[in-house]
């Protein structure tokens, strides 16, 4: 079976969210990106600007951490703009599944 990151990703997100997310990459919303070796950071345009910060380690867990700046993500729940931010990082190869298997963590 070969599944791809978006496909891992999904479950975590409500498939409302999923299309919300896809139109504001499709529109180029997401903007600022900077990346390092084990971190990703943008800016995502929504009503107003958010932020989007993603860190990961390679380790045996392959952990990713991952924070937006916007009410519905501070309310415990994945956002369309991270959505919108993890399409881009993934097209433009920054993420790759050997970073990202089964966990997906959200920062405190």
């Amino acid at each position: 079976i070969k599944l791809n990151l978006q496909d891992l990703l999904k479950r975590y997100f409500l498939p409302g969210t999923i299309e919300l997310g896809r139109e504001y990459f499709v529109t180029n919303r997401v903007t600022d990106v900077s990346t390092s070796e084990y971190s990703a950071l943008g800016r995502v345009q929504g009503s107003k600007d958010y932020f989007i910060s993603l860190h990961w380690q390679n380790t045996p867990v392959n952990e990713i951490s991952a924070h937006c700046t916007c009410p519905h993500f501070e309310s415990g729940n994945f956002c369309k703009h991270l959505w919108a931010f993890i399409i881009d990082l993934i097209l433009e190869k920054t993420l790759s599944s050997f970073l990202i298997k089964e966990l997906f963590y959200r920062s405190e």
